[in-house]
Formats: C-alpha cells, structure tokens, sequence
C-alpha cells in the first residue's frame, strides 16, 4: 500500500481545515470551547416516554410478532413460516395443499413447494435455484408448475416428484418474464413480460407464440374461465387493457389510477378488481364495456397521503368476498363484492405482495420481508426473508373487527411513545398548530451505507450498555489499528457530534440498498415498483416516473408550500427533470453522487456558496432546506488506484465535521439544525442488535447535550421532524404516522462552536495488484449499487480472516 500526506492529494493543501481554529494534525478531540451563550425559553414538556418508545427492532418468539424499522408492529394472523428472501409469488394446487411460492432476491432466486395439508406448515422441497418472477401457475391436474424465468426470457416447466422438483424442457420466449396466466383446458399459456410490453399466447401443443404490445410495464394478466379475454394491468401507462386471445388484439382498455399492479375477476366475471399501488386505491372495473364502475379509498381520512401500497387480489368465487394485500400497512383489505364496501382488515407480517384461497377458505399470504430480519453474519444478501401466512377467512363480522383493531394499533404503536406532552408557543420542535419553531434552517446531510456498530460501537462508556458490544471491531471507528499495527482516528468528528449532542442508539434506516435508500432520503417512501424491481436494476430510480412516489419528494414538498432550498449532489429524484424546472436551486459546480472527488472538497464548495450568502446577502444560497451528498463513506472497495476503504471514510467524516463548525461559527447558528443520516444499513461489519440499525447525527444550540437518545426512531421520523419545524404538513402517510425525535430537543439555547478534527487516518492507496484488487474488477464503481458482496469484500480486506461473530446481522451490498 501507498501512503500519501493528507496535502498532497488532489491539491488538498490548502482545503483540508474547515477554518483557521481547526486542530493540528493528529489531535483527536476537540479544543477547549469558550464559555457557550445560553438563552432559555418558556417551559416544554414533552412529558414521560411510554415504556414501548425504547424496544429495538426484532422478532418476540413468545407472541410471534415484530417491532419492525419504523416502530410499527406486525402481528400475523394464523400459521407462518419462514421462506427465502423476498418471497414475492404464490400459485396453489387445484387442491389446496401445496403452496408454490417464488423467491426474488437477486443472485439467489428459488422455487419452493409448501406443504398446507399439516396442522404446522412444511416446506416439501429445498428452494430450487433459478431465476424467477412474482406470477407462475399451476395446471388444473395439478401436474405442472410454469414459473416464469424473470430475466432469463425462459418459462420453467416443473414437476413435483418425491419431494424434488424436476426441470422440464422450459419454454423459450422473450424479456423479462414477470406474470403468466394458463387457460382452463391447459391448452394455452400467456407470458407477461414488462421489460418489453408484451404479451405471448403460447399454444403448448405446437410450441406456437404469438406476442402483443400491451403498453408500458405491464404487471399482471388474468384470464376469463372461457379463456376468450386476458386482462392485463399497464402499470407504466396508468390503465387496464382487455385482449381478445383468439385474435390477439387489444379490444378495450379503461384509465385507471397511478400504478394498477394486482388484477382479478368477480361477481361472475362482471367486474374486474385493480389494486393501484401508487394512489392507495381499488377500483372497480365493468368487463363488459370496460367502464370504470367505483373507486375505493383505503385510507378515507387522509386520501391525499398515499402510501398503503395495495398491491395484489385474491376472489372467493362464492362468498361475495375479495382480498387484497396492502404491502405498507401490513394488512389485507376485506372487500365486500356485492356492496363494494372495505369491511376491515387483517394483520399480516411484514409486506404482504401476493395472495391467494384455498377451497376451504383458507388465505394463502405471502408477505415478502417476513419479520423484517435478515440472516447472520454467515448468510449474506441485502433482502428480508420472506414469510408464508395461512389464515381462515374471518368467520363473522365480530372477528373482522378485531383483526382491524390490532392492524390500527399495529400501524399507530409509534404515535403512543409520548402520550402526554405539552408545550408552549416558541419551541425548537412544534408540536401544534399553535407553536412556532425558533429553527429557520435546516442543513440535510446523506452518507452512504453504514450500520452503528461500525462507526460508533466505541462509544459506549467504560460499563457497555447494551446498545454497545465491545466484541465488535469498529472497523470505521475513532481509533483503529492498521494493518501495519499503527493507530489511527478514522471517525472523529462523528463521536464528537454524537458526544457533544445526541447519541442515537436506536435508530434505523428503512432501506436496504442504496436504490431504496436514495427514495427514502428524498421522499421518506420507496414504492412498490422499487422494491420489486431494483433485483434487477431494470428501472432508472428516481429518473423513471414510475419509481417516483405520487405524494413527491421533500424538494416538490418545499416548492408547494412556497419555501426555498438548495441540493448538492443528489441524481435520485433529483435528474434532468427537476433540474431544469429548479435550476437556481442546484449547485451546478457540486457533482452529482461522485466518488471522484474528496468529499472534502465537496464541503468546501458548499462552504464557498455560504460564505458568498454572507458576503452578498443572497437567501437563496442559505435557504430554509439545504440536502447535501456526501457519499465517499460508501468507499470504492479495493479498487486498484483508489483510495483505501478507512481513507474514504475519514474524508468523509472531516467533510462533516467542516460543516458543523462553519455553521457553529455563523451568524445562522442560533437558526440551524444539522442532521446527517445514512441512506441505507449496507454494512461490511454488521450490527449486534440489527442489520438495519445506523447512524443519526444532529446539531443545534437547540439540541440536548451529552445526550444518549434510547427512543426508536427511523427515516420518516427525520423527516416528521423538518415538517414539523418548518411548518408544512406531512409529505405522505409515513410522515404523518412517525413519531418526531421529540426527545432530543431543549428549551435552552446553547450556541458553543464545534471546532472540525482532522483524521489522522493517513491517506492509503489501494494496490494494484493482489486478490482484493482482482476482486474488485467485478464491479462497476460509476454508480452508488451494483456491487453485490461488497460488504464482504471491505470486511476481508480491512480484518484478513478473522471471521464476524455468528450473531452479528448484516445487509450485504
């Protein structure tokens, strides 16, 4: 390895120190502070945390149930069991007794068979390896299963044989094969693949394919019983398309609300039942004329604020009932089909995406991220394990009620953590209508793919709590020993934030890769056709409108309610689109997501435009929102002639520390709040508690001193906070529903700067030969995913063989 002084690289000499206070090379804590100014304002009691406020995210055996990221619950109806990751497709055998379920996650998709007929469920096969999609079937004997290839273009034909399945010659066909649909006579399959818009009738017999251009992304298909018509769901083009199979033409089509994702037929075929992901909608299509006959809110109270994600249906031919999972609220909608009225609820675990009943009314629920856990430090892969669900249909209407009973308290749980707060008029954090926040600005910061152990497992004080786990290398730490047993600070300016305000021991990032991620930490939400598709890198986040959320971004937020704000960085939900509409608004000098450049660098230009706000007066360069990307934390691997995983990290953290002590030192210090998050829990190391525990930095005279902040929080609580502020209404049903970080806060004005450290983590270059540098080639390091084992990869390289203990959990990139 190469080593470089801090000056030399890229002409850092004369960029390195946030102002002339900074510290000397070396020094690993902060200077003495000058006496701080106080202020203190009228009394704010925030009253006493419900004991529920401070459970971490996990599984509780002893009541089958989950705290999941965001504090919600989820409490399973019936039977569960375990699957692989991100279970997201389910076909049942004419009779009932053996579930087929398709697994997603990408570099490890399975088919698995489940046995239903036993009081507990079983699996009857090992997951059989291969790329699959969410809507295989089964053939009416019961014989064959057509799972389709997801982006092989293949349809697997299956057999299941003694407990095995066995491959028949598959079908060839073309794309990305998502949704297939078999007619009554087995005679004809239609493949549905969205990466193309087409639809295949394939005649089994003779092998013949005939394809039609349905649209743009379509997502599901559904066949009358007389296989005369298919229905198909355009998702892309926000309508349903009726085919004429015989002669394999469009013959009718109706709009439908944003994002018609799960079809079925009812009332003898005389409706058909779309579930519109993006708007939180059922609507109710008449077959005959394709007319569009009822729209269904889930969420009457709050229409506007979408996020329930209902996404897949499934009819009881007989009892005038339909069932429809609602992916976000952990809940299947009971419909009734002669009334068209949502009758209630029922709980099921986390993200249910597909459905289907048995003949003896029985709900067949897949829900594709289970408890929300993933596997140990020895079963890597950045998806959640899924979950099959097996549940009477209600029996009455007092059964139905009380399944809806706990899908409220399962959604609301977080809105009980501070039952009894009140506060006057002028406070840092509003809590009312009434109240004004004495905080003008806040400062947004996003890094990249880090869990807490890895950066602040060190901070515990010299007892441990449990929240700290002194077994675990800090492997981005504030010190550290290299390889050549020299010690050196990597993160000093983030436990010196987290000393000097708030220690955020129980907070969680709600993504899981940096796709996702970048949603949440522009939009507080990731849609569905995100987290089905970013496997497979098919859609361009952030840039395709349908991976935009339909309640917009925090910057959309902004601009409605007529504040200003300025973005450095950011290419998710922030592409040509709104650049152009938002120009003035954009640093043009500052690159989008970049590890090209030190993220100190990156700092100095925000600086500059600070310090210009200053000098000219200009609001528009210190607005009320300012997000920032700073994302070399993300590190480049051992990348051969990049800079070495712990450099990155420690340019990272002095980026931020330059931050907070300009803005400590600025006449907009009394006004300001600075928050800095990761955009995602993707980790090298792991994390004891859970793999999507991360870190949380804030900054303000308004923020608690030498404060340990047990509450659990998560992504949209960040954003509940900004909102609240700033004073604008939720951005959608997450903020609405999150608990603020209202403990955090204090009346008393504390303005003592912060004074940046420098790392003395010296500056490594990557070699360019060796086995991590061969390694590193797989990938492609132009973008901010796609790196599939790289947290593996920076674990190895930065610890050689030392192996994670079994218990630590982890997202792997």
């Amino acid at each position: 390895m190469r080593y470089l002084p801090w000056a030399s690289l890229l002409g850092l000499a004369i960029c390195l120190f946030a102002c002339d206070s900074s510290p000397e090379r070396g020094t690993q804590t902060a200077k003495p502070q000058e006496s701080p100014s106080q202020s203190t304002l009228s009394s704010c009691e925030t009253g006493t945390a419900d004991d529920s406020a401070f459970v971490p995210k996990g599984y509780n055996a002893e009541t089958n149930s989950a705290v999941l990221m965001n504090g919600q619950t989820v409490t399973p109806a019936g039977k569960t069991l375990d699957l692989q990751r991100f279970a997201w497709g389910v076909a049942l055998s004419p009779d009932g007794k053996t579930a087929y379920i398709t697994n997603a996650e990408g570099g490890s998709q399975s088919v698995q068979a489940i046995d239903l007929s036993q009081e507990d469920l079983a699996p009857l096969t090992d997951p059989a390896r291969m790329l699959a999609g969410y809507g295989l079937t089964v053939s009416s004997d019961g014989q064959r299963i057509y799972v389709p290839g997801a982006a092989t273009g293949l349809v697997h034909v299956l057999t299941l044989t003694e407990g095995a399945f066995v491959t028949q010659e598959p079908i060839h066909l073309q794309g990305y094969l998502g949704a297939l649909a078999l007619s009554s006579d087995d005679q004809t399959l239609f493949a549905l693949s969205p990466t193309q818009a087409v639809l295949s009738k394939v005649t089994l017999a003779t092998g013949e394919i005939v394809r039609l251009d349905v649209g743009f992304y379509p997502y599901d298909v559904v066949l009358s019983t007389d296989g005369s018509k298919a229905f198909v769901s355009d998702q892309g083009a926000n309508r349903v398309v009726r085919v004429n199979t015989q002669t394999m033409t469009l013959d009718g089509q109706v709009d439908t609300d944003r994002g018609p994702e799960g079809l079925a037929l009812a009332e003898d075929e005389a409706y058909l039942i779309v579930a519109c992901a993006d708007d939180e909608t059922i609507q109710i299509i008449k077959t005959e004329d394709m007319s569009l006959h009822q729209t269904l809110e889930l969420d009457p109270e709050h229409p506007d604020l979408k996020v329930w994600t209902p996404n897949a249906v499934a009819v009881h031919p007989e009892a005038h009932r339909a069932y429809i999972t609602a992916a976000d609220r952990n809940a299947v909608e009971v419909l009734d089909t002669e009334t068209w009225t949502i009758l209630g609820q029922i709980p099921t675990a986390f993200y249910p995406s597909r459905i289907a009943i048995t003949p003896d009314e029985k709900l067949v629920i897949v829900n594709s991220k289970g408890w929300g856990l993933t596997g140990s430090a020895r079963s890597t892969g950045s998806g959640l394990y899924g979950l099959l669900q097996v549940v009477d249909v209600p029996a009455n209407a007092t059964e139905l009620e009380q399944y809806s009973r706990q899908v409220k308290q399962n959604v609301e749980r977080p809105q009980g953590y501070y039952p009894d707060n009140q506060c006057d008029t002028i406070v840092p954090l509003p809590l009312s209508e009434e109240e004004t926040s004495v905080i003008e600005h806040i400062v947004l910061v996003v890094k990249e793919n880090k869990v807490y152990d890895e950066i602040l497992g060190d901070l515990a004080g010299p007892e441990g709590d449990e929240w700290h786990d002194p077994n675990l290398a800090v492997l981005f730490g504030e010190n550290v020993i290299l390889s050549d047993d020299t010690p050196a600070s990597v993160t000093p300016n983030a436990h010196a934030i987290a000393r000097r305000w708030v220690d955020f021991v129980n907070y969680y990032c709600d993504s899981e890769v940096s796709l996702q991620g970048h949603m949440w930490t522009t939009q507080a939400d990731c849609n569905d056709f995100v987290e089905r598709t970013h496997f497979d890198r098919t859609p361009l986040t952030g840039i395709d409108p349908m991976t935009k959320h339909e309640n917009g971004t925090i910057f959309q937020h902004l601009d409605n309610h007529g504040f200003n704000f300025r973005v450095y960085g950011e290419a998710v939900n922030f592409g040509p689109e709104e650049v152009i509409k938002w120009r003035d608004k954009v640093d043009l000098k500052y690159p989008y997501w970049s590890m090209g450049q030190t993220d100190v660098l990156k700092a100095q230009e925000v600086i500059r435009e600070w310090e210009l706000s200053l000098e000219m007066e200009e609001p528009r360069l210190f607005p009320s929102f300012i997000y920032i990307v700073l994302p070399n934390d993300h590190t480049a691997g051992a990348n051969a002639g990049a800079l070495h995983p712990q450099t990155m990290v420690a340019d990272n953290d002095h980026a931020m520390g330059m931050l907070v002590d300009w803005l400590s030192k600025s006449p907009y210090w009394e006004k300001t709040l600075f928050i800095a998050l990761q955009d995602d829990g993707q980790t090298s190391m792991g994390d004891h508690i859970d793999a999507h525990r991360s870190v949380l930095y804030l900054a303000s005279p308004w923020v608690k001193r030498n404060y340990q902040s047990r509450v659990h929080y998560s992504m949209p609580s960040v954003f509940r906070t900004i909102e609240l502020i700033l004073g604008l209404p939720p951005m959608n049903k997450n903020t609405l529903l999150a608990p603020p970080l209202i403990d955090v806060f204090t009346d008393e004005m504390d303005t003592t700067g912060f004074d940046a450290i420098v790392p003395t983590m010296p500056v490594i270059v990557n070699p360019s030969t060796g086995p991590f540098a061969e390694e590193a080639k797989q990938w492609d390091w132009s973008g901010f995913d796609g790196h599939k084992g790289l947290g593996d990869h920076v674990y190895r390289y930065l610890m050689g063989d030392k192996p994670r203990p079994d218990y630590v959990k982890m997202l792997d990139d």
